[in-house]
């Protein structure tokens, strides 16, 4: 194994030990160890490393996030001069309606909300940072129609297609059976795909310069939930006026 391979891999496992501690809500040495295919030796020293470097702190025998993350994040959440405009969209449209109102991209083959009128960690809904299988999210999916093909299967061979509620789609065949209607519509549905009980309705925001900006997607309880189109005419609108901003700020 050559050099740069030992760095990459290395690299590897203090990122992978640094999601854990995150999924894990914290976690002590011993339970690390428990869970990782790594010796305590090894563990403890990516975690010193993590710490020194002030990506996890230790608070008695646990080790969590550090706020240097919050930091990071803030920092990409607006690193695109566009993005601030969307966030403007966002809080616009949700006083209007009284409903969630979410901003978010595509990365790495899965869909992330940059942007969020729900900003209660406790609350069930698509909170400003969560990420989502694209395949059951309306926002996920409206982004992914604007992929090809081969595009969308680099995505599924990455996550698959979990089911997150017994209405998430979980085969191919019908995953791309409805991104040929979305692409067709112009927009994308999740009918209780992510949360049980909640609908949303998504639309995409084409970039200026090439590509597809982002996605904006309305979500509320089903059962107060109008016909889609009042929501989507409300998207669409929204939608031509980020774009023609995004053009007029020459930001692409």
């Amino acid at each position: 194994m050559g050099q740069n391979s030992t760095i990459l891999s290395t690299t590897a496992k203090s990122l992978k030990i640094f999601e854990t501690v995150q999924q894990m809500d914290g976690a002590r040495m011993s339970e690390l160890v428990e869970r990782m295919d790594l010796s305590q030796s090894a563990i403890h020293k990516h975690l010193s490393t993590l710490v020194e470097n002030g990506y996890l702190v230790k608070e008695g025998e646990i080790y969590n996030v550090s706020l240097k993350v919050f930091h990071i994040g803030e920092y990409a959440r607006y690193r695109k001069k566009g993005l601030k405009l969307a966030e403007q969209k966002v809080s616009y449209l949700s006083r209007r309606i009284n409903n969630n109102v979410n901003f978010s991209v595509l990365e790495h083959g899965r869909n992330v909300v940059v942007f969020s009128s729900e900003n209660d960690r406790k609350s069930e809904g698509f909170q400003a940072g969560r990420y989502d299988y694209a395949h059951s999210s309306a926002a996920g999916k409206a982004l992914l129609a604007d992929l090809s093909d081969e595009e969308v299967n680099e995505a599924l061979d990455r996550w698959g297609l979990p089911a997150v509620t017994p209405n998430t789609i979980t085969t191919r065949d019908s995953l791309f059976d409805e991104l040929g209607e979305i692409r067709e519509q112009g927009y994308a549905v999740n009918n209780g795909e992510v949360i049980e009980g909640l609908k949303a309705v998504a639309v995409t925001i084409d970039d200026p310069g090439d590509g597809t900006f982002g996605a904006l997607d309305i979500s509320a309880p089903i059962y107060r939930f109008p016909d889609n189109d009042d929501f989507i005419d409300l998207l669409n609108d929204l939608a031509d006026e980020l774009e023609e901003e995004l053009d007029a700020a020459n930001l692409y």
